[in-house]
């Protein structure tokens, strides 16, 4: 890995000279070539960090796919679900304010001092 990193800075400095020789212009204007040299540059301090972390959390996550729960449901089938799901839960709040019971925290646990 530390080989394919020395190669690539030098063939970005390569790139860079070639770039002063040639006097290339890159986006046009004053100044774009010190911008695209900045570019360059950073681009290669920060390596493939990102890509780095995304292997290792697909490597913890057991090879998951961004994609979520396949359940089978049609859309309208899951929002169905999830509002009866909602109405119960509310239902037995509702319930349970009614006999008294619980905290008055409106659904919080104390904080003990």
């Amino acid at each position: 890995m530390a080989q394919s990193s020395k190669l690539q800075s030098i063939f970005l400095l390569l790139l860079v000279a070639f770039m002063l020789l040639v006097d290339v212009s890159i986006a046009g204007g004053e100044g774009s070539l010190t911008k695209a040299v900045s570019w360059i540059l950073t681009k290669s301090e920060r390596g493939n960090q990102r890509d780095r972390d995304r292997e290792r959390a697909q490597a913890r996550n057991g090879h998951k796919s961004k994609q979520g729960k396949d359940d089978g449901l049609t859309p309208e089938q899951r929002r169905e679900r999830d509002a009866k799901a909602l109405q119960e839960k509310a239902a037995r709040k509702a319930a349970q304010a009614a006999s008294g019971g619980g905290n008055d925290n409106g659904g919080r646990k104390a904080v003990k001092k």
